[in-house]
């Protein structure tokens, strides 16, 4: 496999996805906020990540994917830095809302130039990508024995500086700096719709990310350090799921629907005590494996050169459409893992009718233009 550089980097910048969950309970507490606050300051970096994913592969387009992703590197590990010395809420989360910007150009412009590095096993590179990822949202748990030693600003100014250096390392590799295929992303109506589809594959799994350890925190007054530690069971399985990914020859809408509706099921066991670790480690691995099929499918549709933009656009209609998912705790601190399973599965179930009756359309004026 090549790209093992870029495969690295995907763990430090893993770790911003998710070394805040931890701190979030006193970061509340602080600010007088009450538990209905748990994903403001997610929501902070993936309105940004989010908002951020198409401007970014055009970015990543004109300059190039490799110096695009090592800048999204850069920008990421300053605003950490700056994040560890912000000393109020508006800074937090201008400060996570960069480095959310920064994650954006990281994103589509590594995988992109990691499938095209390894051309023909785009399968295998996009379930190793997403399971370094999973590596390093454990790590990022994890950080919170760091946050809770050396105090969070600390922790977050470490993980910068960690960040700035892979970026450095990144800048002395030898890969190639393409600037993206010409033309237009075949079926960007078909990764639209997959991409609103599976947002909420994609918002329950940062729902139950960034929210678990207050949920226990808050409901059941466990500590903070343990429920995250128990937490990374959930990226822990993801990382296995990555690795299963590899192996599996699936981009139809068909393994779309089942790996899906499989990756959000698994939510609905955290509200039993006796469930919580099976449910996680069962909700990492199918869900890791959901994503992996939709970005070989997602490649699959793009077209020849132009993964960049396709991932891009898909990731972008994850995350926005997932922040509502991430969202509910406002509405319902305690249902909202509930509520957040049933509207994943409409998505699944509209977004695979439209999907199939594309592909029922574009066969049948096939069959007619032979005809």
């Amino acid at each position: 496999m090549k790209g093992k550089t870029i495969l690295a980097s995907r763990l430090i910048y893993a770790m911003a996805w998710f070394f805040v969950a931890p701190a979030i309970p006193k970061i509340l507490e602080s600010y007088g906020l009450s538990p209905r606050f748990t994903g403001l300051v997610p929501v902070a970096f993936f309105l940004a990540t989010g908002a951020m994913q198409v401007p970014s592969a055009l970015i990543s387009a004109r300059i190039g994917a490799k110096r695009a992703y090592i800048t999204g590197l850069a920008v990421m590990g300053l605003s950490e830095v700056t994040l560890g010395v912000s000393n109020s809420l508006p800074g937090i989360l201008a400060s996570y809302f960069v480095t959310g910007v920064g994650a954006s150009l990281f994103f589509s412009s590594a995988g992109g130039l990691l499938a095209e590095l390894n051309t023909g096993r785009e399968s295998r590179a996009m379930g190793l990508y997403n399971a370094f990822f999973s590596i390093g949202g454990t790590l990022g748990y994890l950080w919170g024995y760091v946050e809770e030693g050396l105090g969070f600003r600390e922790a977050s100014e470490l993980l910068g500086v960690l960040t700035l250096v892979m970026s450095g390392l990144n800048s002395l590799t030898d890969y190639p700096n393409p600037k993206g295929g010409k033309g237009r992303v075949e079926n960007l109506g078909d990764i639209v719709v997959l991409s609103l589809a599976t947002s909420g594959v994609w918002g329950v799994y940062y729902l139950v990310a960034e929210s678990f350890p207050s949920f226990l925190y808050f409901e059941y007054g466990v500590p903070v350090a343990f429920s995250s530690a128990l937490a990374s069971a959930l990226t822990v399985s993801s990382a296995l799921g990555g690795f299963i990914a590899t192996r599996l020859k699936a981009d139809s809408v068909w393994a779309f629907v089942v790996f899906s509706t499989l990756g959000v099921l698994p939510t609905l066991g955290i509200y039993s005590a006796n469930a919580y670790l099976p449910s996680l480690l069962a909700l990492g691995a199918l869900n890791e494996m959901a994503i992996s099929v939709v970005y070989s499918l997602t490649l699959r549709l793009s077209g020849k050169g132009l993964g960049v933009f396709g991932l891009a656009i898909v990731n972008s209609g994850n995350i926005l459409g997932g922040i509502g998912l991430v969202s509910l705790t406002y509405l319902s601190f305690y249902y909202s893992f509930l509520i957040a399973v049933a509207i994943s599965v409409v998505e699944i179930a509209m977004g695979s009718i439209f999907l199939r009756n594309r592909l029922k359309s574009a066969s049948e004026k096939v069959r007619n233009d032979k005809g």
